[in-house]
């Protein structure tokens, strides 16, 4: 792995977009969390690994030199269609969700030249997606099934109460460290009483059936429709191992997610009381359970030591 080197943020944004950029730095800052001092955090600061990259950003492990605060940046070039409103959309979404610890914390939001650098909590390096790679055809044990499922639908319900719906529910969004899992990328949030919210949900292999007809519309409740899905599916791909639509083209994919029925997709559950949740979550629009409603059935609620623990983490 590359060794860590110290870069400014223009060097970055150079290293993204392949770009030179030849006007005076024009930089503001808007602080939201412990890194509020904004000479601080214009100057250089300590990249580590590329954590991940998506179609308008890129995510950087970073230290933050003079607090040795360590965070992660995500990086994203303004002249790129659409990354304006991505970077507003994630800034507004996290803003709302401040209080809550299993998203990461906000902490400064810059814009020099054409880029945009949205500092946040580090959220850790291990992703759902990998743990669920590692059981690949096996599933993970019932422990950790458990802990993670039901994480996942507290921190779900918790920012569906505070007006976001995530809109990008999948394997790769779900960070795992020390045990907790940690919901990423709002991106695609759709925000309550926000001029900043997203007119698209993420990635198709994750979007609930109903979204690729075309008379779909966004809004909170459909999107929180879309993150029950989202989540019922990562569910199903924890207790198997296996993602469970087939296709060689994206297309391929969508046309499966629409034609398999939610019995058949919850079958391949083997504990009882999970496979209602499961069958509850990927029913379809009219039908489909509510995250509370997952959250109070029997297996979400088994072990009330570990529930309440749980909970408290997600408050």
């Amino acid at each position: 792995m590359e060794a860590d080197k110290l870069y400014s943020w223009s060097s970055i944004l150079l290293r993204f977009a392949n770009e030179k950029h030849t006007r005076r730095p024009m930089l503001s800052c808007k602080s939201y969390g412990s890194l509020d001092a904004c000479d601080d955090l214009v100057g250089k600061f300590r990249v580590g690994q590329l954590l991940g990259e998506g179609s308008h950003a890129r995510v950087y492990r970073a230290t933050h030199e003079p607090t040795k605060t360590q965070c992660a940046v995500k990086v994203l070039n303004l002249m790129e269609h659409g990354s304006s409103d991505v970077a507003s959309i994630e800034a507004a979404a996290l803003s709302r969700l401040a209080p809550l610890r299993h998203v990461p914390r906000l902490h400064s939001v810059i814009d020099e030249n054409d880029g945009r650098y949205i500092f946040m909590e580090f959220a850790g390096a291990t992703s759902l997606q990998k743990i669920v790679n590692a059981r690949a055809h096996v599933g993970l044990s019932d422990g950790p099934l458990s802990r993670i499922s039901r994480q996942l639908l507290l921190t779900l319900r918790a920012c569906h109460s505070r007006g976001v719906a995530h809109g990008d529910v999948k394997l790769n969004n779900v960070m795992i460290s020390g045990g907790a899992a940690k919901l990423i990328d709002f991106g695609c949030a759709v925000v309550a009483d926000s001029p900043f919210s997203s007119t698209t949900l993420g990635a198709a292999c994750f979007r609930p059936p109903e979204s690729f007809d075309d008379r779909y519309t966004i809004d909170l409740h459909s999107v929180k429709l879309a993150d029950a899905w989202g989540a019922g599916l990562c569910i199903l791909c924890m207790c198997t191992g296996t993602y469970p639509f087939a296709g060689e083209t994206v297309s391929d994919i969508i046309d499966s997610i629409r034609a398999t029925p939610p019995d058949d997709l919850a079958a391949s559950v083997s504990d009882l009381g999970l496979r209602v949740v499961v069958r509850g979550l990927l029913g379809a629009a009219e039908e489909r359970w509510s995250i509370t409603r997952a959250l109070e059935s029997r297996y979400m609620k088994r072990g009330l030591r570990q529930y309440i623990s749980d909970r408290m983490f997600c408050l």
